[in-house]
């Protein structure tokens, strides 16, 4: 991965506000980029060198690994600088797996990453989607 490698995060319905139904504008909120306890304190995002949005949203519904609406996206270097560091995790079937590493931090740091990580990949606009079934 290079600094401006897009890291893909694959995002949950319940993840998003909609701001404009009729227009379909879904705003995502700070929990897509906010780990929990069970994930260890580790964010499951895809590495963008090596598979596509749509590659990794379709791979992700198909294999009922969760719901997702879609994609956003955040780069390596974002990452670093808010000292979370993504770190290759492959897992079976999912070679191109990385974990954006928030152990370590307070819940308010926590919060304070996710909406700066939120706010970037807002601001760059969904990869996939948002898709509505």
């Amino acid at each position: 991965m290079n600094p401006q490698t897009l890291l893909h995060r694959q995002v949950h319905p319940s993840f998003v506000r909609c701001a404009r139904v009729s227009l379909q504008i879904f705003v995502p909120t700070t929990q897509v980029f906010r780990p929990t306890p069970k994930d260890d304190n580790m964010l499951s995002v895809s590495d963008g060198d090596q598979i596509s949005a749509e590659q990794t949203y379709l791979r992700f519904v198909s294999l009922s690994l969760g719901k997702s609406i879609g994609v956003l996206n955040v780069t390596v270097d974002e990452c670093h600088s808010l000292d979370v560091p993504p770190v290759p995790d492959p897992v079976e079937g999912q070679p191109d797996h990385c974990s954006i590493d928030f152990r370590g931090k307070s819940g308010r740091q926590v919060e304070r990453i996710a909406t700066a990580l939120r706010n970037n990949a807002k601001d760059r606009g969904w990869s996939y989607g948002p898709v509505q079934n």
